[in-house]
């Protein structure tokens, strides 16, 4: 029994270490960094100009930043062209939410910069960030890491010689103002239809891993594009759907409106900074914006050299394993893994079938589904996450909410676990309703059901050889396979709850789900009396951590126009 438990603990032990290497930040980079890197040290001076003071559309603070970062653009060898278009009626609105002055019509004033290639025949490349922030806040992160990205790819692409496209940068105005000065661009400009590819920098929040969550629809050669040229990684064809959910929209919409091509990349780590009045350069994570650099620079350097730009092809799955690389594949393929890993089930489960057996352990599984997701849902309610609430100071707490959903899905998995390792008839239940949810989403959203299917194969391949092979060796290799199947569900999960901050039900059962099924092999069993008083003390922590978040004030960071409608 101690080396059962000492294998089990060891798996959470590797798994917990591979989710931390899957949320790590490379290091900032110095000023004096070769010269064709991207440097982080360098982009913060950039970044502490842009975001000196707050620079809403319409503002002087804004004019003043739009001459400095045309001149910017200018001094490295850019033509550029200011487009200036009339502020929407939706604009307006949200200017006179945040308490500005919407009482005279206002025009945002793009910055559009053409920088030669050498084969002007070749459909160029576009860079793209915005410049506006929101009233009050400084936009160190939104957008100032955009803007400050872009500008020290520039310059390391230059010191690289003369590449092979027109590289094109749109630093956009009222972005913040429904998209105002990025969609008279794509909607009127003729410029606009020429474009190949698109990289387009975003932040909610002022840390973390820098991620790309979208593309255009028909992404798998774009997909396997980035997958073939971007060092340490950050993607996942799930974040498309937790895209759709969220409350927010890009500049890269209106693009993908016109079916053009593009990477749309943001952070959303220490969210209680984002439209902050504390989202200053000594607030934002150096590290995240290095990652940031890193990243647009490659895209750049690849797609303004290649003969030939990513075309519309059907979509792929595509994710990162721990940043170590990116995994890009047929999202039809994850049917053979969803129907591979049922099948080792129940070839495991074939000489000693128990039809008894197999729907208790179906209703277990059943069981931690929904009473999970009730006792989430529940103590979510209870932390003030529906009704009437501030949006920004729920960002505020989601620290507190992820450790909140941690405790409450540990609870439910003591509850559900059983007290002695289940037979192979159980197992075979208790992956049936995975098998099912894994079949529906496959079925409406192909790219985005990997994250199920893959762990439910590595479930079933460990299963089958922990029942059929008394090998040291395979026990091991198992093992390993486990810890990396619920490593990157809990960096995943990590990802998935900064994102959907009032769906913990949702994001949190569901992997905690896949996790109990891939960890089912290797569980040493626990008597009932020490589940029970686990899941106990776990959810009386939930609880707690709750009553914390519903009890706190308002956050300090907080934006003053905060519950006026206007995000």
């Amino acid at each position: 029994m101690l080396r059962q438990w000492n294998l089990f603990l060891a798996i959470l032990a590797v798994s917990v270490g591979l989710a931390f290497l899957g949320n790590l930040l490379p290091s900032p980079k110095p000023v004096d960094a070769p010269v064709t890197e991207f440097s982080a040290a360098r982009a913060m001076i950039d970044v502490r100009r842009i975001a000196s003071e707050p620079h809403p559309t319409g503002s002087q603070a804004n004019s003043e930043l739009g001459q400095y970062l045309s001149g910017r653009l200018e001094e490295m060898g850019f033509e550029v062209t200011v487009l200036v278009a009339p502020l929407a009626p939706q604009g307006m609105a949200r200017l006179e939410q945040w308490g500005g002055d919407a009482s005279e019509p206002l025009k945002t004033h793009s910055l559009l910069g053409v920088l030669p290639g050498t084969d002007r025949d070749l459909a160029p490349i576009l860079l793209m960030a915005h410049y506006d922030s929101v009233w009050a806040s400084p936009g160190a992160a939104d957008d100032g890491a955009g803007l400050a990205s872009i500008l020290e790819s520039i310059r390391a692409l230059n010191a690289g010689g003369q590449h092979k496209r027109d590289l094109l940068v749109l630093f956009s105005d009222g972005e913040e103002l429904h998209l105002n000065g990025a969609r008279a661009f794509f909607e009127n400009d003729p410029l606009a239809k020429q474009i190949g590819a698109i990289v387009n920098l975003e932040a909610r929040g002022a840390g973390g891993r820098t991620y790309m969550f979208q593309t255009n629809a028909g992404n798998g050669e774009i997909a396997d594009f980035y997958a073939s040229h971007v060092g340490n990684p950050s993607t996942s064809s799930l974040a498309v759907l937790v895209y759709r959910i969220m409350p927010n929209d890009t500049d890269l919409t209106p693009a993908l409106e016109q079916r053009l091509m593009g990477y749309n990349l943001a952070f959303i780590g220490k969210a209680s900074l984002y439209h902050s009045p504390l989202a200053t350069p000594e607030n934002l994570d150096q590290g995240t914006l290095q990652h940031m650099g890193d990243q647009t620079l490659a895209l750049a350097r690849a797609l303004l050299n290649a003969d030939t730009l990513p075309q519309e092809s059907p979509d792929q799955t595509l994710f990162d394993l721990f940043g170590l690389f990116a995994v890009s594949y047929p999202a039809w393929l994850d049917w053979l893994f969803l129907v591979g890993g049922f099948s080792c089930f129940a070839f495991a489960a074939r000489k000693s079938w128990s039809l008894k057996e197999t729907t208790f352990g179906a209703a277990r599984m059943l069981g931690l589904v929904l009473l999970g997701a009730i006792l989430l849902e529940g103590v979510n309610i209870l932390s003030q996450a529906t009704g009437a609430q501030n949006y920004y100071d729920r960002l505020a707490a989601v620290p507190r909410l992820e450790w909140m959903a941690v405790l409450l899905c540990i609870a439910a998995l003591l509850a559900f676990l059983p007290s002695n390792k289940p037979s192979p008839s159980r197992s075979l239940g208790i992956a049936l309703p995975i098998t099912l949810i894994a079949a529906l989403i496959q079925y409406l959203a192909p790219s985005a059901a990997y994250f199920v299917v893959i762990p439910l194969f590595v479930a079933g391949a460990t299963n089958l050889a922990m029942q059929h092979f008394d090998s040291r060796a395979v026990r091991m290799a198992a093992a390993f396979m486990a810890a990396i199947a619920t490593g990157y569900l809990l960096s995943l999960g990590h990802l998935v709850l900064q994102g959907l901050v009032n769906m913990l039900a949702l994001q949190a059962i569901l992997p905690a789900s896949i996790i109990a099924l891939v960890l089912i092999p290797f569980w040493p069993g626990l008597e009932r009396k020490f589940r029970w008083r686990g899941a106990a003390l776990s959810a009386t922590g939930g609880v707690a951590i709750a009553l914390w978040v519903m009890l706190d004030p308002i956050a300090e960071t907080v934006p003053p126009y905060a519950g006026s409608g206007g995000l």
